[in-house]
């Protein structure tokens, strides 16, 4: 079963967001949502900056019918794209300019 090796594979690297996101993904699979919401709660905090996790977590409340949590995750996923959508528009700032014009005579 996917579950066993989603396991194995957090207890090999805990620190590896990917086993426990397939994790909540399976239990969420087998209707289990209050496994699934533990599960995305520990991926959700070793990547924070992923909109992914944000949404499954979301999800995941809201089929659970936990209101004020599911409000959060909405809150988190918008930060966490406009987080992304700022540090692209820093990246591009610092950034050489394409043209730059040498002075000289015309």
């Amino acid at each position: 079963m996917c579950v066993e090796a989603y396991r194995v594979a957090v207890e090999l690297s805990a620190h590896d967001y990917r086993a426990w996101y397939g994790l909540g993904q399976a239990h969420e699979l087998l209707r289990l949502p209050y496994y699934a919401l533990y599960y995305y709660r520990r991926a959700t905090a070793l990547r924070p900056g992923d909109a992914r996790m944000w949404c499954a977590l979301g999800q995941c409340y809201a089929s659970t019918q936990v209101r004020g949590r599911a409000q959060v995750w909405s809150l988190g996923v918008v930060l966490v794209i406009w987080g992304g959508a700022l540090r692209g528009m820093l990246t591009v700032r610092a950034r050489a300019p394409a043209f730059a014009w040498r002075g000289g005579a015309r």
